[in-house]
């Protein structure tokens, strides 16, 4: 939506505001008029599309502050990206080296089934898989 557009929008929207403020005025003068269940629907119409309108409005404004919040960050990111050159980036802990950690002599070594800690798959057949798994009397 362009900004012309919406500028429009908005004074039609404070057109009609002011339009409804007058016919409230009208209607309620110095009271409320409790008798005329007309006018009192009337009312109760109007002052529900002020509340409505009033409520869009702070809507659009607190949802324009949020986005220029996040245009500013935007912004920034992009200011930082382009300013930061990776090469020149050090990590902290660049030569530091480290041995791997060991079990304590007081753990066991673990009990493992052959091939449990190999590192890959092989192909196998139905057959195959059932004779190394479930093998026959015969087999045994």
């Amino acid at each position: 939506m362009s900004d012309n557009n919406y500028s429009t929008e908005l004074e039609d929207l404070e057109f009609t505001r002011s339009i409804r403020k007058r016919a409230v005025g009208m209607i309620v003068g110095e009271k409320i008029p409790v008798t005329d269940s007309e006018q009192m629907k009337i009312l109760t119409t109007l002052l529900t599309d002020l509340d409505r309108a009033s409520i869009g409005r702070m809507k659009i404004k607190s949802d324009d502050k949020g986005n220029n919040a996040v245009a500013n960050s935007q912004a920034l990111i992009a200011e930082f990206l382009t300013k930061v050159v990776p090469q020149n980036i050090k990590h902290a802990n660049s030569g530091l080296t480290r041995s791997a950690p060991t079990l304590g002599s007081d753990i066991p070594d673990p009990l493992l089934v052959p091939g449990e800690t190999a590192i890959g798959t092989t192909n196998s057949t139905y057959d195959e898989f059932s004779k190394k798994h479930f093998p026959t009397n015969d087999e045994a």
